[in-house]
C-alpha cells in the first residue's frame, strides 16, 4: 500500500514536470519571437515612433522574463520534489522489507515463550534419566522440546529476530520492563537482578521488552 501510494505520487509529480517543461519551452518560443520582431521593427533612432515602440517591446521583454524566470524556478522546484518522493519510495520499500514481519514475529514469540516455561518447569530427574530409566521417556520430550526451541530461535535469527536476555545489565528502559523492584548487595543499584521473561529487537529495533526485576536504588 505504501509503495502503490508513493508511485502515484511520483506520476503527479512526473505529470507537473512534464507540463512545466511544455510551458517553458514555449515561453521561450513566444520570447524568441517577440524579441525578432521587435529587433525587425525598430526605426532609425531619434523618432518619436522608434522611441514608443522601443518602449513597448522592452516592456513585452521584461514580462517575458519574469515568466520565465517563475517557470525556471518552479521546474527547479518540480526536481526537488521528484527527488524527495524517489527517497521516501526508497526508504518505505526498505522498511516494508525489514519491518513487514513484525506483527507475524510479535506473535511467534509466544510459542517461545510457552516453549521455554516448558523446559524450566520439567522435572530434575527427567532431565538426568538414564536409559531403562522409568523417566526415560520424559527425557526424551524434554531433548525433543530443546530441539524445537533450538530451531526455532535459528529461524528467527535468519529473520533479524534477536532474543534480548538482560541478566547483570544496566536497566534500559527501552529495551527493558521494570516489574518490581529488589535488595541486592552484591549488585550495583540499577542493575537487571532477575529476567521473569526475555525481551527481542527485529533488526535491532525492539520488538518486545524483557521483563526484569531491578536492584532497588539507595
Amino acid at each position: 500500500m505504501l509503495a502503490s501510494s508513493s508511485s502515484s505520487t511520483a506520476l503527479r509529480v512526473l505529470r507537473g514536470h512534464s507540463s512545466l517543461v511544455r510551458s517553458f519551452g514555449h515561453v521561450a518560443s513566444r520570447r524568441g519571437v517577440l524579441l525578432a520582431e521587435a529587433t525587425e521593427g525598430t526605426a532609425p533612432a531619434g523618432s518619436a515612433g522608434d522611441n514608443g515602440s522601443s518602449s513597448s517591446s522592452n516592456d513585452v521583454v521584461a514580462q517575458l522574463q519574469a515568466k520565465v524566470k517563475d517557470l525556471e524556478d518552479k521546474y527547479v522546484r518540480s526536481l526537488a520534489e521528484m527527488e524527495n518522493v524517489r527517497t521516501r519510495s526508497r526508504r518505505d520499500v526498505d522498511n516494508a522489507k525489514l519491518f513487514g514481519i513484525q506483527g507475524f514475529a510479535k506473535d511467534l514469540l509466544s510459542v517461545a515463550d510457552v516453549l521455554r516455561l516448558a523446559l524450566e518447569h520439567m522435572p530434575k530427574e527427567a532431565k538426568d534419566a538414564t536409559a531403562g530409566d522409568s523417566n526415560e521417556p520424559i527425557k526424551q520430550l524434554v531433548v525433543g522440546v530443546e530441539m524445537t526451541e533450538r530451531e526455532l530461535l535459528k529461524v528467527f535469527d535468519k529473520h533479524g529476530l534477536k532474543q534480548v536476555d538482560p541478566a547483570n545489565q544496566p536497566f534500559d528502559p527501552n529495551l527493558h520492563n521494570a516489574i518490581f523492584e529488589l535488595d541486592d548487595p552484591a549488585k550495583e543499584p540499577g542493575t537487571v537482578a532477575f529476567v521473569q521473561k526475555k525481551g527481542y529487537t527485529l533488526n535491532d529495533r525492539p520488538l518486545r521488552p524483557a521483563d526484569v526485576g531491578v536492584v532497588r536504588r539507595k
